[in-house]
């Protein structure tokens, strides 16, 4: 079969991590694409026929298959994707199951787009950002660390426009660093939503199994900012709140770490490439880390050393590690 086979008028565009997007289904989750003329889009996502294998002679996993250009998955009961060159997906609703379009771009939006921006060769990190007065900030950690609740906190609580969700695209070139602004939503859990004192009514959850809620974000941007810093979350059983600057290999450690998908992301770039932009970026920008008490309780104070830090720019004058105790 052909690797490349969008399927028929997709006539609904988007613009998503810097890319045009013409879908032949809607993506309410994405931001519409203004004065858009109807060419040159850069993904074409369609709903069609999907194979059931991409043949013998694909690496395969639990769920999915990849080969040279061709990357199968599915999510049980809700459909199989097949994303193809970095140009298309296309998804095929799995029978025999009610069909949940919000599922299936729950899905969409994950996975499959993660592989289609490793199949085209951009640097994608697991990460949730800000615009700063000092720039763009990232924020990763594993998935529970927090890194969405940290930006709805920051964005309620200083009006900084939020650069993106989960996802985040670093474009490296010409010796300077930018994030490309993401999909316009925020995912939290349930006690994410209480502890910033959000309703929950009215918020759509993220899947029907899940705790998780999308909270629309307003306007994101949809362009790209210089990037400042990438902090890596950590959560721990402690009264205290730690912040330190890392350098060398440690902050090298964090970048690479931080790629999404990472095992995707080596099977689609020339080898050594993500060693090479990952320490290009990690010595380009401020790598902290930063560890709070699990409890969300005194959210404020325990973030006092990482918003001073966020707000002098994480400059080389910043102390190495800062720490701030609870109150009695």
């Amino acid at each position: 079969m052909q690797a490349d086979c969008a399927a028929s008028n997709p006539a609904l565009r988007y613009f998503v991590h810097g890319l045009r997007v013409a879908s032949s289904i809607a993506l309410p989750d994405l931001a519409g694409a203004a004065g858009d003329n109807g060419e040159g889009a850069d993904v074409e996502i369609s709903e069609g026929g999907v194979p059931a294998s991409l043949g013998n002679n694909a690496s395969a996993g639990a769920y999915w298959q990849a080969d040279a250009a061709r990357f199968l998955f599915e999510a049980p009961g809700i459909a199989r994707y097949l994303i193809a060159d970095g140009r298309t997906i296309r998804f095929q609703p799995c029978a025999g199951h009610p069909r949940d379009d919000h599922a299936i771009r729950v899905y969409m939006l994950g996975t499959a787009l993660g592989v289609l921006l490793h199949q085209r060769g951009l640097f994608a990190l697991h990460a949730s950002g800000v615009a700063t007065p000092s720039g763009a900030w990232l924020f990763t950690g594993h998935s529970g660390a927090g890194k969405s609740t940290l930006v709805a906190w920051l964005h309620r609580r200083f009006g900084w426009p939020i650069l993106s969700d989960d996802v985040t695209v670093i474009d490296a070139a010409n010796g300077a660093v930018h994030a490309r602004g993401g999909i316009p939503r925020l995912r939290l859990w349930r006690d994410a939503l209480s502890a910033l004192a959000v309703p929950e009514d009215g918020l759509v959850r993220d899947l029907v199994r899940f705790d998780k809620f999308q909270m629309p974000s307003g306007p994101m941007i949809d362009g790209a900012m210089p990037l400042r810093g990438l902090v890596l979350l950590e959560s721990v059983d402690d009264t205290q709140s730690a912040l330190a600057r890392l350098r060398g290999h440690d902050a090298l450690a964090t970048v690479m770490g931080s790629v999404y998908r990472h095992e995707f992301a080596e099977a689609w770039r020339k080898p050594g490439s993500l060693f090479l932009d990952s320490a290009r970026i990690a010595a380009s920008i401020a790598v902290l880390r930063f560890s709070r008490p699990r409890s969300l309780a005194d959210y404020d104070h325990h973030l006092e050393p990482l918003i001073a830090a966020l707000e002098a720019g994480a400059s080389d004058t910043q102390p190495v590690g800062t720490k701030t105790a609870t109150t009695a």
